[in-house]
């Protein structure tokens, strides 16, 4: 019998070898990494069936137990505990929570790129305190959403309202300001001065027309 003792990183892989969730079936390919350097990895089945390619030191590191299931029954057992905990999963100020840490901590959500890509996060205080957040924001008032006063600042107290969309969409970084009769103003407020749809104005400016161009010339007649 074998009693050789091996350090963690060391202990020898074989197919069968159980890592959390995950049974070794065979090595894998080396894995290469940008800089040159090729990693051993394993071929593993995981417990719910999925097949998932490790490697070999995460599996001797502990750092990879499971094809990915583990750490979203995780996630979904929280989410169930904190909505039993306080009672307002079905609360609008609970979706706007949720919204807000999807969009800056979920790489797969479509909004990431404008928020937790750039670097805006959530404060401590808030990304696991539900409570603490409602408590800070209070109900969520009707056709209103959550803003940042400052559009390069973190979800934080201090920075964070309650506004309409057509507040928020004063305070986008992506806001054109256009000129009409010597005065000036920005998208939203010229929607609503001339009565303008905001969404066919939008469309207008992402076609790269002048949102306002009929009206300037009913304007200058």
């Amino acid at each position: 019998m074998n009693t050789r003792r091996y350090p963690r990183t060391m202990v020898p892989v074989a197919a069968g070898d159980r890592f959390g969730r995950l049974t070794v079936i065979e090595e894998a390919p080396r894995q290469r990494k940008a800089n040159g350097a090729s990693l051993r990895a394993m071929v593993c089945r995981c417990e719910c069936g999925t097949q998932k390619v490790v490697r070999l030191a995460s599996l001797r590191e502990g750092t990879t137990v499971s094809c990915g299931c583990f750490h979203r029954q995780q996630v979904k057992a929280t989410i169930s505990k904190m909505a039993k905990t306080h009672g307002q999963s079905k609360t609008a100020v609970y979706h706007v929570w949720q919204g807000m840490k999807r969009r800056c901590g979920n790489p797969a959500d479509k909004n990431y790129h404008r928020y937790g890509a750039r670097g805006i996060k959530v404060c401590a205080e808030w990304l696991d305190d539900f409570e603490a957040f409602a408590a800070f924001m209070g109900p969520r008032p009707m056709g209103m959403t959550i803003e940042r006063l400052n559009n390069l600042g973190n979800y934080e107290p201090g920075n964070v309202r309650w506004a309409t969309y057509t507040e928020q969409a004063r305070n986008t970084r992506r806001n054109h300001l256009h000129t009409i009769n010597g005065v000036t103003r920005c998208l939203a407020e010229w929607c609503e001065v001339l009565g303008e749809p905001w969404g066919t104005v939008k469309k207008r400016v992402a076609a790269g027309r002048d949102p306002f161009k009929r009206i300037r010339a009913r304007r200058k007649s």
